[in-house]
């Protein structure tokens, strides 16, 4: 189903644009607008050059008022936000826009809007049969005892059990609703699903097992099961130290999940919240390993679209080391490319939009490596300052419009000890023309490499 933009009417009668699936458009008379209203006499001067950004994800569709001039109208009623359905009218400017859905012949390989780049590499048809077992993730000393339980590696599993009864007793708390996966606690609930640690009852391997959570429909369509299976079965190419392991993927029912190796440690926002800005060494050394992972992962033509602390995972690495792992790699893609969230962009990425690259708000579907660059970037202003890259202001749709169009704040302004170089490094990776960042993830790190002694 496309979302079909036309204006009725105004000086530019007649414009129209298409989305042909989840994405946004930014609507205005900037160059940078998909729906580009002219600037000259067949245009509409009272359109802002960012004036608006409309959403949409099937079933969902919202349109954000961008601190425009001459605000956002939506049935005659001024709106910061507002969900949209077909025949409802928009005003911008002097310019009227109709809202209507047109039916798309269902074809699992049509893709209007290019990958770019994103997920480049040819795929196959995807298995349900799990990737060989990866390496035990343990204690530092790297293993756990024979024979002792997956899920707490205390006791020994009971007779004909894959855990102990220990944590058997607890998942028999839980819906088990995952065959072949033994539910153990859930460990966080998001955007994107729920994620839980969990046992592979085939040879008792312990994972992190997300679940994606179904719009309001009553069962996946073969057609979206096919999609989600292809966009998540290509993260089983990712072979990297600082890269979470995927292992498995399927559909149970009306849940969709993804099996992923379990880390035993914290993610760096969780540290972040607990003792505050990291040491300037510490953050820097950190941020150099997502680099890396980030630079391979480019070369074979991956995208990551959601670097954020939560997606940075320290593990216990022996002799008191801690290796970085950086989790949820195109996840963010997979999960749009389903169709199932259906969630506005403010309850998809409004936790952090301090994250979240210029290009990505206006193109979703489109990243580029440079996109992962800008939010690694923002990541490592996080820990050096325990604050963002802007004060953020309300509503959702004015902190949009900051990202889109105004310079963060100078880190140096959040901790004065920053040295200047690093400084630079850091505002060069956040530039808001992808053009003006480093060339590359590696470069960023060479960059970055200095101040990690």
């Amino acid at each position: 189903m496309a979302l079909r933009l036309t204006v009725i009417r105004g000086p530019a009668g007649g414009l129209a644009h298409t989305i042909t699936g989840p994405g946004t458009a930014l609507v205005g008379r900037s160059s940078r607008a998909q729906f580009q209203f002219p600037s000259g006499p067949a245009g509409d001067l009272w359109v802002s050059h960012a004036h608006a950004l409309v959403e949409y994800n099937p079933p969902v569709c919202r349109v954000y008022d961008l601190n425009s001039n001459n605000g956002t109208y939506v049935n005659g009623v001024r709106v910061n936000a507002s969900d949209l359905k077909p025949g409802d009218v928009v005003k911008i400017g002097h310019s009227f826009i109709r809202v209507s859905t047109d039916v798309l012949p269902e074809t699992v390989d049509a893709r209007p809007e290019s990958a770019g780049g994103t997920f480049d590499a040819p795929t196959v048809p995807p298995a349900r049969v799990p990737s060989p077992a990866p390496k035990s993730v343990g204690k530092p000393t790297g293993r756990r005892a024979a024979n002792s339980c997956p899920g707490c590696r205390r006791a020994a599993p009971g007779p004909g059990q894959t855990v102990c009864p220990s944590c058997h007793k607890i998942a028999a708390s839980l819906p088990q609703t995952v065959p072949g996966y033994l539910l153990l606690r859930l460990r966080g609930r998001g955007g994107m699903g729920e994620v839980y640690k969990a046992v592979r009852e085939a040879d008792g391997r312990l994972v992190a097992l997300k679940m994606v959570v179904p719009a309001a429909v009553a069962n996946p369509s073969q057609l979206e099961l096919k999609k989600f299976l292809r966009e998540a079965d290509i993260l089983r190419r990712l072979h990297h130290p600082n890269i979470v392991s995927f292992q498995d993927l399927g559909a149970a029912g009306r849940t969709l999940f993804l099996a992923m190796d379990y880390v035993r440690g914290q993610d760096v926002g969780e540290i972040l919240k607990r003792v505050g800005p990291f040491p300037q060494r510490t953050a820097v050394r950190v941020i150099a390993q997502v680099l890396l992972a980030l630079d391979y992962a480019h070369a074979k033509g991956f995208v990551h679209r959601d670097v954020k602390p939560s997606n940075v995972m320290l593990k216990a690495a022996g002799k008191g080391r801690r290796t970085v792992k950086v989790t949820d790699f195109g996840l963010a893609r997979v999960y749009h490319e389903s169709q199932k969230s259906g969630l506005t962009l403010e309850e998809e990425v409004g936790g952090t939009a301090a994250y979240l690259p210029p290009e990505q708000i206006v193109a979703f579907r489109r990243a580029q490596p440079p996109a992962d660059q800008y939010s690694t970037a923002a990541t490592l202003y996080n820990l050096l300052t325990d604050r963002y890259v802007y004060d953020f202001r309300t509503p959702f749709s004015a902190a949009l419009s900051q990202i889109l169009d105004e310079d963060p704040v100078p880190i140096r302004d959040r901790r004065a000890d920053v040295p200047e170089g690093l400084a630079r490094a850091v505002h060069r990776a956040l530039s808001r023309d992808p053009r003006d960042r480093f060339p590359t993830a590696g470069e960023f790190r060479k960059a970055l490499l200095p101040f990690a002694g």
